[in-house]
């Protein structure tokens, strides 16, 4: 397998730190950059969707204004849809568990409960430990307590 695209992994470092730093401007910025390149081979398309789970997972605890919450919301989205064109069954799930978890930290309860019961349905059906499907069962009481 090829290694990730140089400039691609520049892209998801800047994004990463940025967003690690509170600068989510900048974070967007090379989200988006990333996001923007063409040619990504699968290898690429994972490390998109690590990329998005990290940036994501990091701001679920921040202070949400508007341009946090709609950083959080892309790149909860980004590892879902990479994680899918990657053909990584784990990171999918876990991305979906991600992206419900992005919702729930934006106040949209509807579209945690959809994501949250999706990555329940992938955890059933494929090699989830019962921790896992534990998890997500936690979420999905977090997501009904919001509702």
């Amino acid at each position: 397998m090829s290694p990730v695209s140089p400039q691609l992994s520049g892209l998801c470092d800047t994004a990463e730190r940025s967003a690690a730093a509170g600068a989510i401007l900048a974070a967007a910025a090379a989200l988006d950059s990333a996001l923007a390149l063409d040619g990504l081979a699968a290898i690429d398309h994972a490390r998109l969707a690590a990329c998005g789970a990290a940036i994501a997972s990091r701001l679920e605890a921040a202070p949400l204004d508007e341009a946090t919450r709609t950083l959080l919301l892309i790149a909860a989205k980004t590892a879902r849809v990479h994680s899918g064109l990657a053909a990584d069954w784990p990171a999918m799930r876990r991305a979906e568990y991600c992206l419900a978890s992005a919702h729930l930290a934006a106040g949209d309860a509807r579209a945690a409960r959809r994501h949250a019961l999706l990555c329940l349905e992938l955890s059933e059906a494929g090699a989830a430990s019962e921790a896992e499907c534990r998890d997500v069962r936690a979420l999905l009481a977090r997501v009904r307590a919001a509702a």
